[in-house]
């Protein structure tokens, strides 16, 4: 008999020397404890955790209980949040978004269908389930596994501004694309800085194209916040959909 510790209450137990490998619970309380635990998922409807066994925790899966599930069947095939779960396959780890996608793996949800009114997905369905984002703070992703942009969990995400996001980003190495570091492109970081300050001392556009040997419209995406965000001081910083 050898010593071992118990994965889920730590205590140590005794365990055969051929069957080591095989037992990391000291008892069936404690490994159907750990069990739960792994695979508990949020419920859609009311936000309660709940036990789903790995089998089960498919997409149809979303309720805790057969109030909530009935609540969840009386929603309208043409409302925003009966459209949105039909796009999503619920597993024991992320929520993935299987619907349409943005150009960093983002899932794009059409929020209204006659207006045309879009978000992502995750943003979404963080509103849906947490209520609505105060204005100037990003829904950031911080799976377990690592960033997985199509994943919609809401506990798999947290609030943050723009500096978190960037700063998130940027420890774990997501943010690759972003300025300078973009292979493609074709101006540096000083050199957008410079184009600001230039621009807000009365320069024009044009002049500053041909300056800097750049389309016209890269200046004006530049000069008006939406391209080379990671430069702009934090209180002029706005949000946008692709990347919350």
């Amino acid at each position: 008999m050898v010593q071992k510790h118990c994965l889920h209450c730590g205590a140590e137990f005794q365990v055969q020397a051929s069957r080591f490998n095989e037992l990391n619970y000291c008892s069936r309380k404690c490994r159907h404890e750990a069990r739960v635990l792994k695979n508990q998922i949020e419920c859609t409807i009311c936000g309660k955790l709940f036990y789903a066994a790995p089998s089960r925790a498919k997409r149809e899966l979303v309720a805790c209980s057969s109030d909530c599930f009935r609540a969840r069947r009386s929603l309208s095939p043409l409302s925003a949040e009966f459209r949105f779960w039909r796009h999503v396959e619920i597993t024991g780890g992320c929520w993935l978004w299987t619907g349409g996608k943005g150009p960093f793996g983002y899932g794009s949800f059409c929020v209204d269908v006659q207006t045309h009114v879009n978000t992502t997905a995750h943003r979404f369905c963080w509103i849906l389930m947490r209520g609505e984002i105060p204005d100037g703070l990003f829904v950031c992703h911080d799976c377990p596994g690592g960033d997985n942009p199509a994943c919609v969990r809401p506990d798999h995400m947290f609030l943050g501004t723009q500096g978190d996001n960037v700063r998130d980003a940027a420890k774990k190495g997501t943010m690759s694309h972003l300025g300078e570091t973009n292979n493609a492109a074709k101006l540096t970081d000083e050199k957008v800085i410079l184009i600001r300050q230039l621009h807000s001392q009365g320069m024009t556009q044009v002049a500053l194209a041909k300056q800097f040997e750049v389309w016209q419209g890269t200046i004006w995406q530049i000069v008006r916040g939406n391209n080379w965000k990671h430069l702009l001081p934090d209180e002029t910083k706005r949000d946008t959909t692709y990347n919350a």
